[in-house]
């Protein structure tokens, strides 16, 4: 047997989130999409994790933590030749480079409040960005020790988008 919630079941005020009423009438069509074709613990869980704001808050802390994981991993790595295959140029400056980020972004993922992560997030992205998009305008670029090639261009494209996408849809509470 499944059991459906009905559609006033999500208009009441949601507890802790500042939110004072979710009724709107793109709401009233989600929630007749929900009622027909899913069961009340999916449509509970979509409506809480997309809608109450909570997850969007955390965002840039998530996206810190884990960016910041990732940064230090390939850091490391970097000086033991396992991600040659890759065909980034991974000096050992580069690995440096990585290294550092990812404390950076760990410390403000960890330690660091909302605003900053959110702040650290969006500088960052825009610098990855930026870098990116520069490297794949002007072919291999050479910054001090740094040699950056297509691949590199690639990677920094991605890490920007992701870095900044954490900090803009990051709300603060």
């Amino acid at each position: 047997m499944v059991q459906r919630f009905p559609a006033s079941a999500f208009k009441k005020p949601l507890q802790g989130t500042g939110h004072s009423d979710i009724h709107s009438p793109l709401s009233d069509i989600i929630l007749a999409g929900l009622r027909g074709c899913f069961p009340v613990g999916a449509a509970a869980a979509w409506w809480s994790t997309f809608h109450r704001g909570e997850k969007i808050v955390i965002m840039a802390k998530t996206v810190a933590k884990i960016m910041g994981l990732v940064l230090l991993l390939v850091g490391v790595l970097g000086f033991t030749h396992v991600l040659d295959s890759l065909g980034a140029h991974l000096s050992p400056a580069h690995n440096l480079v990585h290294i550092l980020s990812g404390v950076i972004a760990l410390y403000f993922g960890f330690a660091g409040s909302l605003g900053g992560a959110k702040s650290f997030c969006i500088i960052f992205g825009l610098i990855y960005l930026l870098l990116g998009i520069l490297g794949l305008a002007m072919g291999e670029l050479h910054i001090g020790p740094l040699m950056l090639g297509k691949v590199d261009h690639g990677i920094d494209l991605i890490v920007g988008a992701i870095f900044l996408a954490g900090g803009l849809f990051t709300r603060n509470p």
